[in-house]
């Protein structure tokens, strides 16, 4: 029931609705993005590390993180080992993944690229689209099959 062992408290960061920043974010932790972020957002090498971008957010740029919640806007490309895409998520962009979740009613413009072994240590150092992909599935044809 109780551990001994010390737990790591995950710093939480939130960027209010009425905010906007400009460049590249990089953090360890979790990050809720509320406000407009015109850059990527970049984990550090935290196993935990998690972006949600919230109903209102608003993202211009690539999010590389071990976990991704999108509820937003996102316009750029999604690298996560964990993604879940709600209902009111809107994407324009490739989503690399190892697991993903998703909801009726996101909408998604781009690929999806399923990678059966990603390593989310890497994820925050990769410049380019993964050269190993095992599975592409167009994002329209995904939705349709799971409409019924």
């Amino acid at each position: 029931m109780f551990s001994n062992s010390p737990k790591k408290s995950s710093a939480v960061t939130l960027i209010a609705r009425n905010t906007a920043i400009s460049g590249t974010v990089q953090f360890d932790g979790i990050i809720n993005v509320e406000g407009t972020i015109k850059g990527d957002i970049v984990a550090g090498d935290g196993h935990g590390s998690e972006v949600a971008v919230l109903e209102h957010g608003v993202v211009q740029g690539q999010i590389r993180a071990p976990r991704v919640v999108v509820n937003g806007h996102v316009n750029g490309d999604i690298y996560a080992d964990h993604l879940f895409v709600a209902a009111k998520a809107v994407i324009d962009g490739s989503l690399h993944y190892r697991l993903i979740e998703m909801e009726k009613g996101a909408q998604i413009s781009g690929s999806m690229v399923h990678e059966a072994s990603m390593n989310t240590s890497d994820l925050p150092r990769r410049l380019h689209p993964p050269s190993r992909v095992t599975e592409t599935i167009d994002a329209q044809t995904a939705v349709a099959a799971g409409a019924d």
